[in-house]
């Protein structure tokens, strides 16, 4: 995430009045750098706005001299109230109308705790402000560059240069009892670091133009600091003077763009970022694992279906789908064999015969496809189709009663879309029992003659007939005795009436 951080121009002195100020301008010339962890930088220069590199962020810097600092105690007030409450508090402190000053709370701000606040010229800063944002920039956060907290230390740079012309040395001060800046060559300059002890540590830093009138002072113990390494460091800190009416548009966007600046880049946030980091690597490590055990393990039951499809029918030599085609196999082999399927019209009367409540006469029609019979019968009542339901649902069918059709279909069983194929009902009346196919009849024996009884008057056995008697008739050819067959469905005799 890159960052853009420009250094604010220092507010003009001895003006009679904000009227006499200069306003700013989009085409003044400010100096920046970019830097994408606020720690190296990438880019640096003088250049108007316009000219800028683009960024992922803006942070504007206020120079040391243009903010004071103030320490109180921090009321307790709603949001609303709060800058007022402020103000109040510091009316004997400081000179300024209301209207131009501009309040801003330290991060660690917590009511009824001792806490800093910065006080800035409001109409300065808010001219700045609007003169960056005028050219479509968006300034995201604005920071001091000087703050009261941290350990004792002190900074001198060079303010007011003129064009060739070096600028006054001015010393920025800051201890257990805040922060300030005077001229160093000033007699409060030499109180202040003559009432300090002997054994008190000090951090002197100077910029590389202050760094002589500062070695003065500080003897060897001097660390030079560039303006951008000011700049960098101002940046870092957690200070944001963008409060209350001078807050950011979009504030809910900004402020989670910088609390992902912090947390990407902050140092604090190190380990946390290489334990989510390595916590989404064992995730996608595991995903990719749990992901290949179950293609391995999909592959093997895939491997067995087929092995259980060709050894049960050898003849299949190309297997895509195991299910489909040993079905299809089991249907053939049922077919071939005369052996009817749930899906039939047999099983399905013989299910409905016998489930049909005693109290109902003849249905009104019959439509079947295969797979699904479907009973015109009206008048049911719902504790008739209950029971209807309940009776066959231990044989394996379901049923379903639509404004008096009862649709009977066998558990899991997907029926084609084929038309639907109405069979002729009986005339309604009383329900007769259900016609049992007749028996076979027994096959017939043949006949063993019996002797002939000699009649009074015929001749003996063996002899012809008397003189004069009439022949009697050859005897008739035995008819073979044709079995009762049964009549089969759909030749206008039902089976089975309903």
């Amino acid at each position: 995430m890159s960052t853009l951080i420009v250094l604010l121009p220092e507010q003009p002195r001895l003006q009679a009045s904000q009227v006499d100020a200069p306003a700013p301008r989009a085409d003044q010339t400010l100096h920046f750098v970019l830097t994408a962890d606020g720690q190296q930088v990438l880019q640096r220069g003088s250049a108007a706005v316009a000219d800028w590199p683009k960024a992922d962020a803006v942070v504007a810097v206020v120079p040391i001299g243009d903010v004071a600092w103030h320490r109180l105690s921090a009321p307790k007030a709603p949001a609303g109230k709060l800058r007022a409450a402020v103000i109040s508090m510091l009316e004997e402190a400081v000179l300024d109308d209301d209207a131009d000053l501009h309040v801003a709370l330290s991060p660690q701000f917590k009511a009824g705790e001792p806490s800093w606040v910065a006080l800035l010229n409001k109409p300065w800063l808010k001219g700045q402000l609007e003169a960056i944002e005028a050219t479509g920039l968006s300034v995201d956060r604005v920071v001091p560059a000087w703050t009261p907290e941290g350990p004792t230390a002190a900074h001198v740079w060079r303010r007011d240069a003129d064009a060739g012309q070096p600028g006054q040395a001015w010393l920025a001060w800051r201890d257990a009892d805040g922060a300030l800046h005077l001229p160093l060559a000033s007699e409060a300059v030499r109180l202040l670091l003559a009432r300090q002890p002997a054994d008190q540590a000090v951090a002197w830093t100077a910029s590389p133009d202050g760094a002589e009138e500062a070695a003065r002072w500080a003897g060897d113990a001097l660390a030079t600091l560039s303006a951008d390494q000011q700049l960098l460091a101002a940046a870092r800190s957690d200070w944001n003077l963008r409060q209350f009416d001078l807050t950011a548009r979009h504030r809910g966007s900004r402020m989670a763009t910088e609390g992902w600046r912090v947390f990407w880049h902050g140092e604090s946030w190190r380990w946390v970022r290489w334990g989510l980091i390595g916590l989404v690597a064992v995730q996608l490590l595991g995903g990719r694992l749990w992901a290949w055990q179950q293609e391995k393990t999909l592959a093997q039951k895939s491997a067995a279906r087929t092995q259980i499809v060709q050894k049960t029918f050898p003849h299949i030599r190309a297997v895509r789908e195991p299910l489909a085609q040993m079905q299809r196999e089991v249907e053939q082999m049922r077919s071939a064999a005369g052996r009817p399927s749930d899906a039939d019209l047999e099983p399905l009367l013989q299910a409905a015969d016998t489930a049909w409540p005693p109290s109902r006469g003849a249905a009104d029609n019959l439509m079947f496809e295969p797979g699904k019979l479907v009973i015109v019968s009206a008048g049911w009542t719902p504790q008739e189709v209950d029971g209807f339901r309940e009776r066959l649902r231990p044989l394996g069918y379901q049923v379903d009663d639509t404004q008096g059709r009862l649709t009977l279909v066998p558990a899991k069983f997907k029926p084609k879309p084929t038309a639907s194929t109405p069979l002729a009902a009986p005339n309604a009346g009383p329900r007769p029992q259900a016609l049992q196919p007749a028996p076979a009849a027994a096959p017939l024996q043949p006949a063993r003659p019996q002797p002939a009884q000699p009649q009074p008057g015929s001749p003996p056995a063996g002899l012809g007939p008397a003189p004069g008697a009439a022949s009697p008739p050859p005897p008739s050819e035995p008819q073979p005795l044709q079995p009762q067959q049964q009549v089969p469905y759909g030749s206008g005799v039902p089976k089975a009436t309903l």
